[in-house]
């Protein structure tokens, strides 16, 4: 029996995405997507490392044991971290990027999987899955360099993509509900 449905979004790929997105399945869109989760989680692990670097380098760790082990736990470090005032703008920028990936990429990989697990369009799943991962690095990149507005642009990018993610899986997965129904 053919289960094919149509796409959710009925307009035609950008020219730009056309040799990412054409003739996927839903599998080889999983195995992006795992792809994509992967490289979003080692930008996760990359960027502890800088936030690690950039405390080191400010002196705040944030544990006196840490001290023993080759760093300096700073003025009033303790358990409840730093005081605030003797931290470096790139330790406070470090941090604020790791929480704003906490907040945005856990999410987004649900996003992900749910698009995959209620039969969105495999191309509209890898090109907003591919865009999201190019807006988080370059909001990464941007937060960093203290690059504004394009800081906002790309975070905005990102949660673009998966508003739209969120709303075709939501749509595709009553689609899929009326069509067992139908049964």
């Amino acid at each position: 029996q053919d289960t094919h449905r149509p796409p959710v979004f009925s307009s035609s790929p950008s020219p730009l995405l056309i040799p990412v997105t054409m003739g996927l399945t839903n599998e080889e869109a999983m195995r992006c997507t795992t792809f994509i989760i992967g490289l979003l989680w080692l930008k996760m692990t990359v960027n502890g490392f800088a936030q690690v670097a950039a405390r080191r380098k400010a002196g705040t760790l944030r544990t006196p044991e840490d001290a023993r082990y080759g760093g300096n736990a700073g003025e009033g470090a303790g358990l409840t971290g730093s005081s605030g005032s003797t931290a470096s703008e790139a330790e406070q920028r470090w941090q604020r990027i790791m929480l704003n990936d906490l907040e945005n990429i856990p999410m987004a990989c649900i996003i992900l999987i749910l698009a995959n697990t209620s039969f969105v369009n495999a191309g509209v799943q890898v090109a907003l899955g591919i865009i999201f991962l190019g807006a988080r690095l370059a909001h990464t990149f941007c937060y960093a360099c203290g690059l504004q507005p394009w800081r906002t642009i790309c975070f905005t990018v990102g949660v673009l993509c998966m508003l739209i993610l969120a709303v075709a899986s939501i749509s595709e997965a009553f689609k899929t509900q009326t069509t067992i129904q139908g049964y």
